[in-house]
């Protein structure tokens, strides 16, 4: 039987912070965390999950289940005080912040896709969902840095919905790393990036709800 642990990685720190905040990491080894809604029945290949002693999570935050490992990137997002009727823009700024901090880099042809994926054309490169507790407005994704989409299929099943544009397709026909891509990624100088533009768009949102 799976053990399964309340959501307590490093990015959850960013609760008790009021303000705007980000927190981008590597995790140190392998974790599988369950979207709120999500069953290990339904989401893992439980034996594969048992025997390779993965720890597994649940997070308070919508989206279906992830793994995290030390060739994924970790992007939380935080912002207290926020009206919940920009809720929906704030999301849109974090992912759109994350493409264009990602294009700084050198990194093309990447756009949102679906209701909360960050794809290279149709391939998918990250997955990001939200949680409102409190007075918070928590933002969090997953950026496929090198970690091979068979590993992904290993430990997690096909999940139960998926957006319009994966089709069907399995885990090694539908996510697709940036190193796969060609890439070389500078962490550093993407959180110099990914800072400069969400503090862009949240000043945008800021101003918008001041003069209305």
């Amino acid at each position: 039987m799976i053990e399964i642990k309340p959501y307590n990685l490093p990015d959850i720190r960013l609760l008790d912070l009021e303000g705007l905040n980000i927190y981008t990491w590597i995790p140190d080894k392998k974790y599988i965390v369950l979207g709120q809604r999500d069953t290990p029945d339904l989401a893992l290949n439980q034996d594969a999950v048992i025997n390779d002693g993965i720890t597994v999570m649940k997070r308070p935050s919508g989206g279906h289940t992830v793994l995290l490992s030390p060739n994924t990137i970790v992007i939380a997002i935080s912002i207290t005080q926020l009206d919940i009727k920009y809720t929906k823009r704030f999301f849109e700024a974090c992912n759109s912040a994350i493409i264009n901090a990602l294009e700084a880099q050198g990194i093309i042809g990447i756009s949102k896709k679906g209701i909360s994926d960050i794809a290279a054309g149709q391939r998918k490169i990250l997955g990001s969902s939200m949680y409102r507790p409190k007075n918070h407005t928590f933002y969090h994704a997953v950026l496929n840095l090198s970690e091979s989409a068979e590993i992904i299929a290993k430990y997690l099943a096909h999940p139960k919905t998926e957006p319009d544009y994966r089709l069907g397709r399995k885990h090694s026909e539908f996510i697709i790393s940036l190193t796969e891509l060609g890439y070389n990624f500078d962490l550093n100088i993407f959180k110099t990036h990914l800072s400069y533009y969400i503090n862009k768009k949240i000043n945008q949102i800021q101003h918008t709800s001041t003069i209305e």
